[in-house]
């Protein structure tokens, strides 16, 4: 492959063997002016010299294996406020446009106050949202190309990308510092709204002259699914950043399981009627939205229960079997007659509900789950094979898991949803709302329970409906609605698809299951970050040096990290043992890696208690983002204790280290916390 320059008035024509890749426009930008090149000189070593009233920039193009690299170094010779600028018209007729972890399929679906449409919107977005710093995605129906920057070093060199039509043709410009049009996501909205007004930054130039430069990367392909542009923008990024791993040289888990495990016991409530975990403590002015419990989603008692008798097991200290014992004995409080399960109780009114925690309609609300009922199930069949030898009986807990499974049998949707196993139940088993991916969790512990009570003709046929249909959501891009405390595309949805086809490829090896558990990784894969985000040193995760890559975004409507990756590392790590392709099993060991920081101990309390010790935040806000506080401050910021967090990730290690030793070793010793 032979890259050539063509120079067409100021603008820089890209050929790749003689085919045209886009149009390179030079311009920068002086407070409010933009500066136009007043000559523009092509080299024969496919570089490029622009200069500009007051500075001048010079590019260096280099190609590989479908990478176009422009290492860009601008010289300023003028004072003033500069915005340093990249501008890109690719070739083709590219109008479908994707950001990983901030815009998928225009954001169509869904409600909330989040940026929406398409390129005539003219969004920009700064770097440090994105899971490549400023990456912007044109596509039409075969072909894409793709922009985005080398990691800024500093908060002040904050990139962003715009994408928009520029005389008709949709656009690239990246501006350092960044510019965030036509509005700036901050807030979810709960409190002061959610859109502000445009926000940029200059470089305040005084001392000339001032040199600067930044690896500017143009990828191109053609594709089948949109996934697989994911997959190789992920893998580019991820061999030319090489980010700074974290300053330990080893973690010890066992130290990190034990101070999770007595996370995990300071929310237990264990008291005469009620045994169960506690959704979240300490959340100051918004404890009130933490008075739950449930048995999956925010609280996952159910899994907690799982812990408990896993660390009984290994211990030898069985009070924790008795614990596991009384939340699953509470817990089938929340079965309906007819097989449905509510698993959200209210410790303020004492009511059982499908979930109960903000953003959800009060007649949904009341319903039944069908995320909250596969989560539940697939835990009480764990938690029977783990007591049905310990305690005089754990018969219930598999009982449960039948009426349940029956009822998703009996209830499967037929039509144009023909396999689908819905979302939102009324209680009497009448279907509210089916969209998204929910239902996806019902496979798993149809899978699971065939493996207790032995083959079925009837789950086998409901496996096959469920995959044909959870495989058509894939094939049109459907990662949407999986969190039930967000409306919108997520992270999650590609976690329940990639979970849900691994267990139905290991129980069939059907390479059909194998290809969409791909196809599902490689949607969560756009949500992992590939590098470090830079902090103010003064910013509670500046102090602590922490490194975002290997970190995951959440959803188009939440835009902060968290530590669901210990989780998504065990399917990945699925993922690789079945191709054998390692890039599953490098950015697993990532987000191990990433998982194991900012956990309360007696060195760094994290501003808390020690009632606190082995507490992670469940937001960690990387961008200029809160959920509900911005009026606090954003960016740099981490903050809520929320029962999931301790509970997924405590899990997903005893998981990885049952099933892959080598990645993660540790004892949960007989000087467990009690």
């Amino acid at each position: 492959m032979r890259l050539k320059l063509m120079q067409v008035g100021q603008a820089v024509r890209i050929l790749q063997d003689g085919t045209e890749v886009g149009t390179l426009i030079y311009e920068l930008r002086k407070g409010q002016d933009i500066l136009f090149a007043d000559k523009v000189l092509c080299g024969d070593d496919n570089s490029v010299v622009a200069e500009f009233p007051g500075a001048e920039l010079h590019d260096e193009l280099l190609y590989t294996d479908g990478l176009i690299k422009i290492q860009r170094h601008w010289i300023v010779m003028d004072p003033g406020n500069w915005q340093l600028t990249f501008q890109y018209i690719p070739a083709g007729d590219l109008k479908q446009w994707i950001v990983p972890c901030v815009m998928y399929e225009e954001n169509r679906m869904g409600a909330g106050n989040y940026p929406r449409g398409g390129v005539e919107n003219g969004w920009s977005f700064r770097e440090d949202r994105t899971s490549v710093p400023s990456c912007s995605i044109l596509h039409n129906s075969s072909q894409w190309q793709a922009v985005f920057i080398n990691p800024a070093i500093t908060e002040d060199e904050i990139s962003s990308t715009k994408t928009y039509f520029l005389n008709g043709k949709p656009a690239f410009n990246i501006r350092i510092p960044y510019c965030e049009e036509p509005g700036t996501y901050t807030e979810k909205g709960i409190i002061i709204g959610g859109l502000t007004g445009r926000t940029e930054k200059y470089f305040n130039v005084r001392k000339t002259p001032f040199n600067y430069s930044r690896t500017i990367y143009i990828m191109m392909d053609k594709y089948v699914h949109i996934s697989e542009i994911f997959i190789n923008i992920m893998k580019s990024a991820l061999l030319e950043f090489k980010p700074v791993k974290r300053s330990e040289e080893t973690t010890d888990w066992s130290r990190l399981a034990k101070l999770r495990f007595k996370h995990l016991e300071y929310l237990l409530i264990d008291s005469p009627g009620i045994t169960a975990i506690k959704q979240g403590r300490g959340n100051g002015l918004f404890q009130s939205f933490y008075e739950y419990t449930s048995g999956s989603f925010l609280c996952k008692s159910l899994e907690a229960a799982v812990i408990f008798a896993r660390v009984a097991e290994e211990t030898g200290q069985t009070k924790y079997f008795e614990k596991a014992k009384k939340i699953g004995d509470f817990f089938l409080k929340g079965e309906l007659h007819n097989g449905l399960h509510r698993d959200c109780y209210s410790l303020k009114s004492k009511q059982w509900g499908g979930y109960m925690g903000v953003g959800t309609p009060p007649e949904l609300a009341s319903g039944a789950n069908a995320r909250c009922n596969g989560e539940v199930m697939i835990n009480y069949l764990r938690l029977y094979k783990l007591l049905k030898d310990k305690c005089n009986s754990a018969d219930e807990f598999l009982d449960v898991v039948k009426n349940n499974a029956g009822f998703y049998i009996m209830h499967q949707l037929s039509g144009d949803e023909e396999g689908n196993f819905g979302r939102w139940w009324s209680t009497d088993g009448v279907p509210r709302n089916t969209m998204g991916t929910n239902g996806a969790y019902i496979i798993s512990y149809l899978v699971e329970l065939e493996k207790t009570t032995g083959k079925r003709e009837d789950i086998n046929n409901a496996l096959k409906k469920a995959a044909k249909y959870y495989a058509s959501l894939i094939d049109h891009n459907g990662f949407y609605a999986d969190t039930l405390d967000a409306d919108c595309v997520d992270k999650e949805a590609g976690c329940a698809l990639l979970r849900a086809f691994l267990d139905l490829y290991e129980r069939s090896h059907d390479e059909f299951n194998l290809k969409y558990a791909r196809l599902s990784a490689g949607f969560v894969l756009s949500w992992m970050f590939t590098y470090n985000v830079p902090f103010n040193a003064n910013s509670p995760l500046g102090k602590r040096d922490f490194k975002t890559s290997g970190m995951t975004a959440v959803s188009v409507a939440h835009h902060h990290l968290d530590f669901y990756g210990l989780f998504i590392a065990y399917d990945f790590l699925r993922l690789w043992e079945a191709t054998q392709d390692d890039l599953w099993k490098i950015c697993a060991q990532k987000m191990i890696d990433a998982c194991s920081q900012l956990i309360s101990s007696e060195v760094d309390l994290l501003g808390r208690s020690n009632q606190f010790i082995g507490w992670q935040p469940e937001q960690v806000n990387q961008t200029n983002w809160d959920y509900k506080t911005r009026f606090m401050g954003t960016k740099g910021r981490f903050h809520t204790c929320v029962a999931w967090n301790v509970v997924l990730t405590l899990g997903a290690m005893l998981n990885i280290r049952e099933r892959y030793p080598d990645m993660l070793c540790f004892r949960l010793s007989e000087q467990c916390p009690s």
